[in-house]
């Protein structure tokens, strides 16, 4: 068996964990014949039904924000229908289990950051040289050099995401990004923790 997440299309449902074992299993989930969508940087593969935009499928926002956030080339296109998150394959070809640290950001409450990869070595404002827009940024532990948070604060993994591709277009500057659990960062946010232990 294969630990999966389970998105599906309708927003009133949480992703969910399951596990999945045979093809049958995925055809049985995303409602028909299914494409594999890689997503080599995150680690996974997501099932999708192949033909969920010619059948008119309902459009799965959190599947796509997923699959756009780390593959640009793909946002000019749409996931429909739901949608299941694996690891991706082994040598044999077989899918593996969907990345712990994964699975925990989309199933489970808490709050995400942006994470930012750009050339710059201090902290506060960093304004972009070539757009002039700007963000509050502070910068990670040495093991993660070039890489700053972004002083935003967001409710769930999507929608960091949204926030992690809008950084993108409007930075010129910016390498690379990405959404990460707030836990164990919470240091960086010292204004906004306050804030939030006094609600």
């Amino acid at each position: 068996m294969t630990t999966a997440v389970w998105i599906q299309a309708d927003t009133i449902w949480s992703p969910s964990i399951i596990e999945v074992d045979e093809m049958a299993d995925y055809q049985s989930l995303v409602d028909g014949w299914v494409e594999a969508l890689q997503v080599p940087s995150l680690g996974i593969t997501i099932f999708v039904n192949e033909e969920g935009r010619l059948r008119r499928l309902k459009f799965n926002a959190r599947a796509s924000l997923l699959w756009w956030q780390r593959t640009p080339e793909a946002r000019n296109q749409m996931i429909c229908g739901d949608a299941v998150i694996v690891g991706t394959p082994d040598a044999t070809g077989k899918s593996t289990d969907a990345p712990d640290d994964l699975v925990t950001m989309l199933t489970e409450d808490g709050l995400f950051a942006v994470l930012v990869k750009i050339p710059y070595e201090d902290q506060g404002v960093y304004v972009d040289p070539v757009t002039g827009t700007s963000n509050h940024v502070v910068p990670l532990p040495p093991s993660m050099e070039g890489w700053y948070v972004c002083q935003g604060m967001y409710p769930d993994y999507f929608s960091a995401a949204v926030w992690a591709m809008l950084i993108e277009e409007r930075w010129a500057s910016v390498d690379d990004t990405k959404v990460a659990s707030v836990a164990g960062m919470e240091h960086l946010f010292p204004k906004f923790m306050q804030r939030r232990s006094t609600d």
